[in-house]
């Protein structure tokens, strides 16, 4: 294990005792690099994709880089057998766990923290040691544009920075004479290198040559305003000065800050004071707590994001005034005001003027050259304790100039956007707060009430709720109770349950602090694109979007409108809480409503068409693939960009019903009260055979209702015929037949009424359950055989099966087994043949049934196994219970009572889902199989 090592700081490699290890292609080699450059923390699936693909990753994208993980794994096993290295999916993405020595990049920043501390020989020999690392250009051999112009230009700075710091150690131990020919090399491959200009001018200088050295920067300067129209730094200006009066200080100089520029060294203590009413967050301090503990004394960085109104301000302060003790140096402050409605960002020049006046900089001395100041605020934090604080960052840039480079040292930054450059450049931490849980916002509205206030303890957690644990919206409710003492929690429960007036009501009576007004900052922030985008995502109803929906939405394509949601996802708007499905917070969701209010009509009822359509065509889609024999309009074949690409089969089908099933519900709700009645009952109608394989009561029976109120209010009798059908087949599921059979028997009379022959002949089928359960054999067989008999003539291959199965029902009821076996067998060749999966299961646990009324247990257990293998296979849950219940009771009569216990304890967890009553039967029969295995 001590010979394994990983290497990016040149072509990315892993090395081992025996030689280099071969990674693979070059997007496996790129993951690996992204994850050794954040050993130890989560890197988001989100930016993987990014680096990997530049923002446009490929349909396939996720099952790409999931092939990438899986070899890098397997290598990891076979080199590192004992876990030392390995791959952790922790989400929102991956985790490389392994020692950060073994990574050459971090062993450099390891060997070279505090190196500004030992004298210039061990100084010049250490950053001598970790310039060795460096192979050439670090992650040469990498495809990803992003990775060359971001981190590996940053680690090109980095080495840079080094090898100057290692030539003034050289320097100060007067080998100026060696560095001579290496600074003339470096300078003709960096020649606006100005500190190396400065470095090569002193080596002269020290070397005799002092007319040379005024001439290197004579050719500088003409250099610099011939090329970028600008004249050398002071420092610079400053070292020419003194070779020109000939000082003889030149000759011990070492390239230190200027003496001109500091006088007295002061400790900051800027921290704004604590913020009243701060509670909970107990495991977001732990985190931060542990940022103190950590390995080593490299810099740390630390990023604490989210959304407006999170609490980001109030916890970064809280933690830091808790911990100024461990910074003896000082803490620095400085609001960026990077999402001020009314002032501009301020600009890293004048935070670095604040701060080192703060340092104890004389103003007329701090330098006017931005990069100077850069030089000495760093020279200043040098071997110092020191924590920055800077508050409501725009973006990485407005930071990367103001984080200390010393070691021991702290910055803490927290902002409204990820700064995802950041985390890789300065391998920044990053916590994402998130809204507090409901009972720590209890427990903060019950502390900043007092038990006085509290009447009922379930108001106060309806309030919490209501407030989405947003801890701004509860600073406001709570300070609106507190100068309101006449007002009880339970009248603001009753003000905030209105969502149209939600976002309103959580505002100070001066409207100084909103919830809203922290959206609208968000928001107004955003380049048009992405808050065009985000005010769209403002229509549909339901609680999360993907690429696909969202694309459709804004007429983009889906890479587009991934791009877009991980932008806004960056701007805290949305989060990617599963694999391309991105949702809201409650009120995120309420304000993105409200400005999607703001559309003008005819452009909103445009995206809600969209909308529709788009559900309409998937739908149909698989509704297509769980019953072949489906028949009805073809909004996939009409539509054929607007179909779930991920949808190819039965399973994919119920996968995508069931992540869809949350927007599902609000899709049906909103067709109804936007009067798209022929969407409400249509969407219904299709949904049926994801019902009866879900069975999801009571939304089953509100569709059903909705959808027969939108048949009758369209005055379309043959939709309100479909509509019934569906109300009695749910209510009958549910074991409540009188209900089931009302609907079922207005069904049938307005059947024949309108002549629709196919509904005539279901119906007839559908009751023949209901009337055997009331004794009404003879209705029942009777309204069985019209039914064959009306399917067999218009050859109707959706009524058919389901008329022989009850017609061989009634043959095994009448003891006719031979012949109930006839029709199941011819039942389940017709479902083979039209591949009905879930209903071929439902034809085993036919056969299955009658051979056991026949007497043949071993038959019967056979066609039973394949039921419950079918039924299970095909996600239907209420089939499953019906076979694993029958199977159970064949293997106890078998003598198989061990496997029979096993299989009926499914049977009882599955009816126990579905809420039936048939649990009780299947709990006798399992009474019945322990008192006989007790014997």
């Amino acid at each position: 294990m001590t010979e394994l090592g990983f290497r990016v700081l040149g072509p990315v490699e892993i090395t081992t005792g025996t030689g280099v290890v071969q990674v693979g292609s070059r997007g496996a080699r790129t993951l690996l690099a992204v994850l050794l450059l954040e050993v130890n923390q989560v890197v988001p699936v989100a930016h993987i994709e990014d680096v990997l693909w530049e923002h446009n990753p490929p349909s396939s994208g996720r099952t790409i880089m999931q092939s990438y993980v899986s070899r890098l794994r397997k290598l990891f096993a076979e080199i590192a057998p004992n876990g030392e290295v390995e791959i952790v999916t922790r989400p929102p993405g991956y985790l490389l766990r392994a020692d950060p020595e073994l990574i050459d990049v971090h062993r450099v920043q390891s060997m070279v923290a505090g190196v500004g501390e030992l004298d210039a020989q061990r100084r010049a020999r250490v950053l001598g040691e970790a310039l060795s690392l460096w192979r050439g250009q670090a992650l040469a051999d990498l495809p990803s544009e992003r990775l060359r112009t971001g981190v590996a230009a940053d680690l090109e700075e980095f080495r840079l920075g080094l090898l100057e710091d290692r030539i003034d150690a050289d320097l100060e131990l007067g080998r100026h004479a060696e560095l001579l020919s290496e600074l003339s090399g470096l300078l003709a491959r960096q020649p606006f290198r100005e500190r190396m200009i400065g470095q090569l001018m002193i080596a002269m200088h020290r070397c005799g040559q002092r007319a040379e050295a005024i001439g290197t920067y004579l050719r500088y300067r003409r250099l610099l305003a011939d090329e970028l129209g600008v004249d050398p730094g002071t420092k610079l200006r400053d070292l020419y000065a003194s070779l020109l009066r000939d000082d003889q200080e030149v000759q011990a100089r070492n390239a230190q800050p200027s003496a001109r520029a500091t006088t007295t060294v002061l400790r900051p203590a800027q921290l704004p004071p604590e913020p009243a009413g701060f509670a909970a967050r107990e495991s977001e301090l732990s985190w931060m707590d542990s940022l103190l503990t950590g390995a080593g004394s490299a810099p740390r960085v630390a990023l604490v994001v989210g959304n407006g109104g999170m609490g980001k301000s109030a916890l970064t302060v809280s933690w830091a005034r808790r911990v100024a003790d461990r910074f003896p140096d000082g803490q620095l402050y400085a609001s960026l005001r990077g999402f001020d409605p009314e002032r501009s960002p301020v600009e890293p020049a004048e935070v670095l003027r604040q701060f080192l006046v703060a340092l104890g900089i004389a103003p007329a001395g701090v330098p006017v050259d931005f990069d100077e100041r850069v030089a000495l605020y760093r020279s200043m934090l040098a071997g110092r304790r020191v924590l920055v604080l800077l508050d409501d960052a725009r973006d990485a840039e407005q930071v990367r100039d103001l984080l200390p480079v010393a070691s021991g040292s702290l910055a803490l930054v927290a902002s409204r956007r990820r700064l995802g450059g950041l985390a890789v450049s300065a391998a920044a931490r990053v916590l994402t707060l998130d809204a507090l849980p409901t009972n720590d916002a209890v427990r903060i509205l019950a502390g900043a009430l007092g038990e006085d206030r509290v009447e009922d303890p379930d108001d106060l957690r309806r309030l919490a709720e209501l407030c989405g644990g947003l801890p701004l919206a509860l600073r406001i409710v709570a300070a609106r109770l507190a100068v309101n003492p006449n007002r009880s929690v339970a009248t603001v429960v009753a003000e905030l349950a209105d969502e149209q007036q939600r976002l309103g009501a959580l505002g100070t009576e001066d409207d100084d602090i909103s919830v809203r007004g922290a959206f609208d900052l968000t928001f107004h922030s955003l380049d048009e694109p992405y808050a065009r985008f985000f005010r769209l995502l403002g229509v549909p109803p339901g609680p999360d979007v993907t690429p696909h929906l969202a694309s459709v939405l804004a007429g983009v394509d889906i890479a587009c409108a991934r791009r877009s949601l991980r932008a806004l996802a960056a701007a805290h708007l949305v989060t990617e809480h599963r694999a391309d499905r991105f949702t809201m917070h409650d009120l995120t969701r309420l304000y993105a409503r409200s400005i999607a209010r703001e559309l003008p009509p005819t452009a909103r009822v445009e995206v809600e068409n969209r909308l529709v359509d788009y559900y309409l065509t998937g739908l149909d889609h698989t509704r297509r693939a769980l019953r072949p024999t489906f028949t009805g309009p073809h909004y996939a074949a009409e539509r054929p960009e607007l179909v779930p690409a991920e949808v190819v089969d039965r399973r994919t089908a119920m996968g995508w019903l069931d992540d869809e099933w949350p927007n599902l519900v609000a899709l049906l709700r909103f067709t109804h009260t936007t009067g798209r009645f022929e969407a409400t009952w249509t969407a219904t109608h299709m949904l049926s055979a994801y019902l009866f394989a879900r069975c999801p009561w009571e939304e089953w029976f509100e569709f059903t209702e909705l959808g027969v109120d939108a048949a009758r209010r369209l005055g379309d009798r043959f939709a309100e015929v479909r509509m019934l059908n569906t109300a009695g087949l749910a209510y009958r599921n549910s074991e409540q037949n009188e209900l089931s059979m009302s609907y079922y028997m207005r069904g049938y009379r307005l059947a024949e009424e309108i002549g629709d022959s196919h509904h005539v002949a279901l119906i007839a089928t559908n009751m023949v359950p209901g009337l055997f359960e009331r004794g009404e054999t003879e209705e029942a067989e009777r309204y069985c055989r019209l039914s064959v008999q009306l399917s067999r003539r218009t050859d109707d291959m959706f009524v058919l099966p389901l008329a022989l199965t009850n017609l061989g029902e009634i043959c095994k009821r009448k003891g006719e087994h031979q012949q109930a076996l006839e029709h199941f067998q011819e039942v389940l060749a017709l479902h083979q043949r039209m591949e009905n999966f879930d209903r071929i299961g439902m034809a085993w646990l036919n056969l299955g049934q009658v051979s056991e009324a026949m007497g043949e247990l071993e038959a019967a257990e056979r066609y039973l196994r394949d039921a419950a293998r079918d039924t299970a296979a095909a996600d239907s849950v209420l089939l499953e219970a019906w076979s694993c219940q029958s199977l159970g009771r064949v293997l106890r009569l078998r003598g198989e009572l061990d496997e029979a216990a096993t299989v009926l304890t499914r049977a009882l967890e599955l009816f126990g889902r579905l809420g039936l009553s048939s649990a009780d039967d299947v709990r006798a029969e399992l009474e019945k199989l322990s008192a006989e295995r007790a014997v």
